[in-house]
């Protein structure tokens, strides 16, 4: 009850806020309220265009249904468009500065954007300035102003230090997307005075900032539309831009967050053959298996025969494993030998390895020496090297594979090393390994540790 009455008490303190802060800055009755701007308007003047105002595309069923081809953009927003005087905008920083009560200083900050247009944005820049350039607000506000500012929005980061430019492109290029482009395309960064200050002063590579700035392009092209992102992403790959390919992720992300898991797995395999194909997928089969495990397998199992497509096969036998193991585990075993099965099986005992250790082994035990066994084994072991190390080089050390052996025999060695230096020691000297497998796992990479992070 206790608890209730607090988070009702909550509640009612942000209604009151929200309603004095709008009551203040955003009287009733206004010929202002009438006043709306929706995001078909963009061809307007970019005070009518307002702020917020983002389009979004639909379902990745169709392209047809994210252009609004039935009539219906049912992914606009529409925003009330407030004109804030000088006076209102010195208060609502006031407030965002100063302001001890967070849910007050939220209020505020939506006030100001609300209110945003591209004649007073300098003004309300000012009121946001002290914040972290990383920070959410931050980047929102410059989303926001690249919204209703485009190109001049962009350019004011030209001049400062902190990262302006490539929220600004986002809001930019969620908002009017061909306009975005265009100037994207036309870019001549080398011949425009408006870089200097950060390819001269700051000796920015022209090529870094220009893969900065197409990640933001990206981002906001992926909020209006996902299957224009993806085309862009494609048009880049095939133009020889570095990175490009893992743009993809971006676009993914879009279309993670607006279509079902089953539908955002059928846009990523619909992408064209090659590198960013696999990246896409790979991406939305964790998502789609954590959502669905049987239907993600189900989706999954027609790509289990080719090579390219395993980590597919890998992401949802993961996802599954973290679920049900011995169900994920029977799934793999039904594709046909591969490297999807491998991948799968190194991934899957990885994770039962991790949740239950003795049931995991025991299924290891049972299975019938083959490749899809050794990869088993393979990831088992060096998941149990971090509590067990000394059964895990057992598992190790049972490896049929010659090269697989010898590589899980490092892994193990060197997380037993972490976890028990003096005990890893007395095995390397009792084990008969090799000079150079010795050395191997006494001198593991630098960015090891970081990789093994990711993993787990």
């Amino acid at each position: 009850m206790k608890k209730n009455l607090l988070l009702h008490g909550a509640w009612i303190i942000a209604a009151i806020l929200s309603f004095n802060i709008g009551a203040k800055f955003f009287p009733a009755g206004g010929n202002d309220d009438k006043e709306r701007m929706a995001t078909g308007a963009r061809k307007g003047s970019a005070d009518e265009r307002g702020s917020l105002a983002v389009g979004k595309g639909g379902s990745s069923k169709a392209s047809a249904k994210r252009s609004g081809g039935d009539g219906v953009d049912s992914g606009s927003l529409e925003v009330v468009k407030r004109k804030l005087t000088d006076g209102d905008i010195e208060s609502l920083g006031e407030q965002l500065r100063k302001g001890t009560n967070p849910i007050e200083r939220r209020f505020a900050f939506t006030a100001l954007l609300a209110g945003l247009t591209a004649e007073n944005a300098l003004q309300v820049r000012k009121q946001i300035e002290h914040m972290d350039h990383r920070s959410a607000e931050f980047r929102e506000f410059h989303y926001a102003w690249g919204a209703v500012g485009g190109a001049d929005a962009v350019m004011f980061g030209a001049d400062t230090e902190e990262d302006d430019m490539s929220p600004a492109l986002t809001g930019w290029a969620s908002a009017d997307p061909e306009a975005a482009l265009a100037w994207f395309n036309n870019l001549d960064m080398e011949n425009n005075a408006g870089f200097d200050a950060l390819l001269k002063d700051r000796k920015i590579p022209a090529a870094a900032l220009t893969g900065h700035l197409m990640r933001g392009l990206v981002q906001g092209l992926a909020d209006a539309n996902p299957d224009t992102a993806s085309r862009f992403v494609q048009d880049m790959v095939a133009s020889g831009h570095e990175g490009a390919e893992g743009m993809i992720h971006i676009v993914a992300g879009a279309v993670m967050r607006s279509d079902s898991p089953a539908d955002a797995a059928l846009w990523s395999e619909g992408l064209p053959e090659g590198k960013m194909r696999d990246m896409a997928m790979h991406r939305m089969a964790g998502h789609f298996a954590r959502s669905d495990p049987e239907a993600a397998a189900s989706w999954a199992g027609n790509f289990s025969s080719q090579p390219e497509s395993a980590g597919v096969i890998a992401e949802v036998g993961q996802n599954w494993a973290a679920r049900d193991a011995q169900a994920a585990v029977d799934w793999l075993g039904s594709l046909p030998a591969g490297n999807g099965q491998n991948a799968g099986m190194h991934r899957a005992l990885g994770q039962w390895a991790q949740r239950d250790p003795t049931a995991a082994s025991e299924h290891l035990s049972s299975m019938a020496a083959s490749d899809a066994k050794d990869a088993a084994v393979s990831g088992f072991s060096r998941r149990l090297a971090w509590e067990n190390p000394q059964a895990a080089m057992s598992w190790a050390e049972s490896i049929g594979s010659d090269d697989q052996r010898t590589e899980s025999i490092i892994s193990v060695g060197r997380a037993w090393s972490k976890r028990d230096a003096s005990g890893a020691a007395e095995w390397m000297v009792s084990s008969g390994v090799s000079e150079d497998v010795q050395q191997a796992i006494l001198n593991p990479p630098k960015d090891e540790g970081a990789a093994r992070g990711r993993r787990r």
